[in-house]
């Protein structure tokens, strides 16, 4: 399961916040613009545990879906309940990461 990722190459950029819930950021390369990369997701410690991470997650795939997006990658932890939140989400193994620790993930 070994594919090449990004290479630092042109993209936008986009900051997400929810007030009072968390951020996220979202990068879409020039060269791919099918495909957007998120990053950052953080929901706020006191916001944990809520529902609000689904919220902020389905706030984030419909301003993809909108720039014309139709599959997103992120990365996560493999042995963190966020990797787990994620496979419930939809996203699936796409390729290891340079550190073991963490895999990228896909959503079509």
């Amino acid at each position: 399961m070994k594919k090449k990722l990004r290479e630092k190459k042109e993209y936008k950029e986009y900051r997400i916040t929810l007030n009072h819930i968390g951020s996220a950021v979202i990068y879409i390369y020039h060269d791919d613009p099918d495909v957007a990369y998120i990053g950052n997701v953080v929901v706020y410690k006191k916001m944990r545990e809520k529902g609000f991470g689904s919220i902020l997650l389905d706030f984030v795939e419909k301003i993809v879906a909108k720039f014309g997006c139709n599959s997103y990658i992120l990365k996560a932890a493999k042995e963190s309940k966020n990797y787990d939140w994620y496979k419930r989400r939809g996203y699936i193994d796409y390729t290891q990461d340079k550190n073991i620790e963490f895999i990228w993930m896909r959503k079509h």
